[in-house]
């Protein structure tokens, strides 16, 4: 009787539960396609990804995964008025934070100004601003190398003349 529990509790397939923290299991379900062949040795559930019967090569996606879980990166931008002498009913903040890939939205009397980083690799990163009034919509796109701490001569004349950004850890 004992070895027969053995045997089945031996015989019975492990699994191996990959919970994300930041990006639903949905998200990445094509990385998925991509490194396994059988559609039937996984399972998506929320933000849960469940391996029947892992094995070693599936070590390196469960990896893999696990670093491509990770929550949006915040930016600091500094702000520098164009002109001391300008005279304006609304004034921007001395700072704002963007987080990554969302757009931020500031309103300076007629004209909205939005906002947004896009990262293209570790070590840079794009910020566009476009700026929307009644007559028009235009865009600007700046790129960013690290260290990002370094000043922007935008040459916008909508408040944003110099601009620095900072990655917040």
């Amino acid at each position: 009787m004992l070895t027969a529990l053995l045997v089945s509790a031996c015989s019975q397939p492990t699994t191996d539960i990959v919970t994300l923290q930041h990006r639903s299991a949905q998200s990445l379900a094509h990385i998925l396609e991509r490194h396994i062949d059988d559609p039937d040795s996984y399972s998506i559930s929320g933000n849960q990804i469940i391996f029947y019967d892992p094995s070693d090569n599936q070590q390196e996606l469960v990896h893999l995964l696990k670093k491509l879980d990770k929550g949006p990166v915040s930016y600091r931008l500094h702000i520098t008025p164009d002109n001391i002498k300008r005279y304006s009913t609304s004034t921007l903040p001395d700072s704002i934070i963007l987080m990554e890939n969302e757009p931020s939205i500031i309103q300076t009397g007629k004209t909205r100004i939005s906002m947004r980083i896009r990262p293209l690799s570790a070590n840079s990163a794009i910020l566009s601003i476009t700026e929307i009034n009644d007559q028009e919509q235009i865009a600007y796109h700046y790129n960013l190398e690290t260290p990002f701490n370094q000043w922007i001569n935008t040459g916008l004349n909508i408040g944003l003349d110099k601009l620095k950004v900072s990655q917040i850890k």
